[in-house]
């Protein structure tokens, strides 16, 4: 899991904007769509201990967490930020894996 440079800059100025603290870590998970049997991804912010079965990287000075079955099941993927007509969104990438 990596977070690209336009990500880190972005998670950056909304933690100090939102005056959260230095352990602030960013989460990666899913959660259901209310009155859908589809998944929503989500990346957040959190302050709490990791959980025993968490996996967490930093890249770029963000620690990132997600549950390990969910980063199993999602191969290694990459957080980008893009901005387009002056909104910007998160974006998760899968990493196309190097031949062997």
């Amino acid at each position: 899991m990596t977070v690209t440079k336009e990500a880190a800059a972005e998670f950056k100025r909304m933690l100090e904007s939102r005056n959260l603290p230095v352990s602030t870590r960013v989460r990666v998970g899913v959660e259901p769509v209310a009155g859908e049997t589809t998944l929503c991804l989500f990346v957040a912010f959190e302050d709490q201990p990791t959980a025993a079965d968490d996996d967490g990287v930093a890249s770029e000075g963000i620690e990132v967490v997600m549950d390990k079955h969910l980063r199993r099941s999602m191969g290694e993927v990459s957080i980008d930020f893009v901005e387009k007509a002056g909104q910007g969104d998160f974006v998760l990438r899968r990493v196309a894996e190097a031949a062997h």
